[in-house]
């Protein structure tokens, strides 16, 4: 099936074969039954995986800083462009909003949430999506970036409302029209394939499902990878429906400075984020850090553990991935050029490729499970093949340690429940 897929993108551009090559690393680990079961250190199970809860970092090859520390300045930025890349590629069903949808665009198809969920601002309804572009203009005028571009990523589900929002007007003219000046830029939108499902042990084209957001850092990461000149850009990725998911200034000019490729933003966990994944360092002879998620907490019957860790007294702080991901891609590719050289591009796949999670889905009455990688895993691959191979890690890691700097970047949405406390 994979094959007929590839006949059928023959013609197309790299950025859809992109999406196969994405799949078919998924799909090759299910077949060498690569999924990765992760347990973790409890003083029962004589495990090499401990929580950052239980550890003291001081003594550990990750390096966290704090965001409360970062300098105020802007010093580094002014000869970097700036890619917003908000994800958009799913419905995120949980998240009840029909009842918005048809009050405040008369509708009743979903798009992404970001387009979905509507918030005040200056006494206008407007969606999420449309106040993110909105604050982007914003900051293009106070000219700290040599550019601003926004890219979307999205799939066909979701493609409608999103083309739909960019024709919102904002100041007497079309968003659109604002993305076409030297200064602001609409890219090419990102579209994330519909992938088949496995049913039965067999792939199968009855059900068809996004891979997870894994794709997008496999896709960037490989475009890099590709690139034949240094460009001076940050590429700040966040999820769709968090207005506040953009790094600001601060955190982007501290990874300018230090010359950082990547950086993921964490932040520390408090008994709302009990579900969420939790860093973890596998502590071997050649050290790395790996995030632990609920479904691999379940199958090794810690769920309450996972639950608990970092929130017990005798805990040390534990670190909740928000999905921020920020790509320095000088720094990046600089790294690639000089520490892969004898690296062919089938390889670099094969180094990038999330860890495959398996999501079973139920549809009248039939099983089919969606093969699906994430973003920060991607990431994390990549990082502990540089600590690997040249003991030197490509992820600076910053945590927003105070309740203020978290809701200044994080303000998740995964039940109407959270929308509604959020913009209440």
């Amino acid at each position: 099936m994979l094959n007929i897929l590839k006949e059928q993108l023959e013609n197309s551009s790299n950025f859809f074969r992109v999406n196969i090559d994405y799949f078919e690393a998924l799909y090759e680990k299910l077949k060498a039954k690569e999924q990765i079961d992760l347990v973790l250190n409890d003083g029962k199970n004589e495990s090499n995986i401990y929580s950052f809860s239980s550890l003291d970092l001081s003594n550990e090859p990750v390096d966290f800083a704090n965001y409360e520390t970062l300098e105020d300045s802007t010093a580094e930025l002014g000869n970097y462009e700036l890619t917003i890349c908000k994800m958009q590629a799913g419905l995120g069903t949980s998240v009840k909003r029909q009842d918005l949808i048809l009050k405040y665009e008369n509708r009743e198809k979903l798009g992404a949430k970001g387009t979905d969920l509507f918030i005040s601002k200056n006494g206008r309804m407007i969606s999420i999506a449309q106040a993110q572009l909105e604050k982007a203009i914003e900051l293009s005028a106070k000219s700290i970036y040599k550019k601003i571009n926004y890219v979307d990523l999205y799939n066909e589900e979701t493609k409608e409302a999103l083309e739909r929002n960019w024709q919102k007007d904002f100041e007497g003219k079309s968003l659109i029209k604002w993305f076409e000046g030297s200064k602001l830029e609409r890219l090419e939108s990102i579209e994330q394939l519909m992938m088949p499902t496995i049913k039965d042990g067999e792939l199968t084209v009855e059900r068809l499902a996004p891979a997870g957001h894994g794709f997008l850092g496999f896709y960037k990461l490989l475009k890099v990878f590709r690139e034949n000149e240094l460009r001076k850009e940050l590429f700040v990725i966040g999820n769709g429906e968090d207005l506040q998911s953009t790094p600001d200034h601060k955190i982007l000019n501290w990874m300018v400075r230090n010359e950082l490729p990547i950086v993921m933003i964490t932040t520390t966990k408090t008994e709302n984020d009990k579900k969420g994944g939790q860093l973890a360092l596998v502590k071997n002879d050649r050290p790395y850090v790996t995030i632990v998620e609920k479904a691999q907490a379940e199958k090794a019957n810690q769920l309450e553990l996972f639950e608990q860790l970092g929130l017990r007294e005798e805990d040390n702080s534990s670190f909740f991935n928000t999905n921020i991901v920020l790509i320095n891609t000088y720094a990046l590719k600089k790294q690639l050029d000089q520490k892969l050289k004898t690296v062919n591009e089938s390889s670099f796949k094969k180094i990038i490729s999330p860890d495959l999670i398996k999501n079973v889905k139920k549809v009248d009455g039939v099983e089919y499970t969606q093969l699906e990688g994430a973003i920060g895993s991607c990431m994390l691959n990549l990082d502990k093949y540089f600590r690997q191979e040249f003991e030197q890690p490509l992820i600076g890691f910053l945590n927003l340690n105070s309740l203020e700097s978290r809701l200044n970047f994080f303000r998740p949405i995964k039940k109407r429940e959270d929308f509604d406390e959020i913009y209440k």
